[in-house]
């Protein structure tokens, strides 16, 4: 018996020449399973009617069409990709780009670098300001972090402005020399006194003449301490009688280094005669003098106003009645 000629009765052949033990007809399998998500076999179908099933399924399939396609790129100077084969098998490397390495190197030596500089190189902040104050918090090293501290100072500075206005009447005696009033000031404190500043200082009054007892005129004498004194006397005679004086003294002083300064001064007067008062045709303002001078305590800065009696008459005729200080800053 040949194989051909095996199953010769569906489902019911024994032994056949091929030596199968059993042959039996795909029709005569059946699934038994639950019914299938993609290809929709449900329980009862026989295996041939599954086979087909299979079959139409892969025909739908596409056929491929040459074999498999990796598309691997880098980024320029930043990722790298490289490959190698081995028979069958490619294996791709990525790795940032020898640009990216070379600044990480750099940038690692930089801290470094910095890094020692700072362990070594810690230095104590330090201040001559009696406004500021610094303290490190903690010990001095490496993350050493410090505080900086402003106290204002007390009061408000005055920088531009009259700074002593006296309009008292400070009387002569009518013997010898004698201090009529002093000022004196701080000017780098209470005005910060710098190079260009002016000091202006006014001194008003009247003095004394004698013509008719043949006696001397008193003498004003405005004094910048520990600099320039300014020393006139009037001498003006245009009568024979008891005669008084209202003067006016103009100072400009002008701060030229931390002790040195220029004054420029000028006066003004009128004659006061039997009670009347007239210009007197000299009065006209005259410039003192102007000159240099040295070694000026601008911390200490002292105007003094003093009256030599020598009329006989100081007492009654001779005085101040007003005294002003002025700083004019430069801007």
């Amino acid at each position: 018996m040949s194989c051909s000629s095996c199953n010769c009765n569906v489902c019911s052949c024994s032994v056949d020449a091929c030596g199968c033990p059993q042959d039996v007809n795909s029709k005569c399998v059946f699934y038994k399973g639950t019914t299938t998500s993609c290809l929709g076999i449900t329980t009862g179908t026989n295996l041939q009617d599954i086979i087909q099933a299979f079959d139409a399924a892969i025909c739908d399939l596409p056929t491929p069409s040459g074999g498999n396609t990796y598309v691997v790129s880098g980024t320029s100077n930043q990722i790298v990709v490289t490959s190698a084969t081995a028979g069958t098998q490619t294996t791709y490397t990525v790795a940032l780009s020898p640009t990216i390495t070379t600044h990480l190197t750099t940038i690692d030596s930089s801290i470094v670098t910095l890094g020692n500089c700072t362990a070594t190189s810690i230095q104590e902040l330090t201040t001559s300001s009696s406004e500021i104050t610094v303290t490190p918090n903690g010990a001095l090293g490496c993350g050493t972090t410090w505080s900086i501290d402003y106290t204002p100072p007390s009061g408000t500075p005055i920088y531009d402005c009259i700074i002593h206005n006296d309009t008292s009447t400070h009387n002569a005696s009518g013997v010898g020399t004698e201090e009529l009033t002093i000022f004196t000031e701080d000017l780098v404190t209470r005005n910060l006194l710098t190079t260009k500043d002016n000091i202006i200082i006014v001194a008003e009054g009247q003095y004394a003449y004698d013509e008719i007892g043949s006696q001397d005129s008193d003498t004003i004498i405005v004094n910048i301490l520990n600099g320039a004194s300014i020393r006139w006397t009037m001498r003006n005679k245009p009568t024979k009688l008891v005669a008084k004086y209202g003067y006016r003294l103009e100072v400009t002083y002008t701060v030229t280094g931390a002790t040195t300064g220029r004054v420029t001064a000028f006066w003004f007067h009128n004659n006061v005669s039997n009670g009347t008062e007239a210009i007197n045709s000299t009065g006209l303002p005259r410039t003192i003098f102007s000159k240099d001078v040295t070694g000026m305590d601008y911390t200490n800065f002292s105007v003094q106003v003093q009256t030599l009696n020598e009329s006989g008459l100081g007492a009654t005729y001779t005085f101040l009645n007003h005294l002003q200080v002025e700083v004019r800053k430069y801007i």
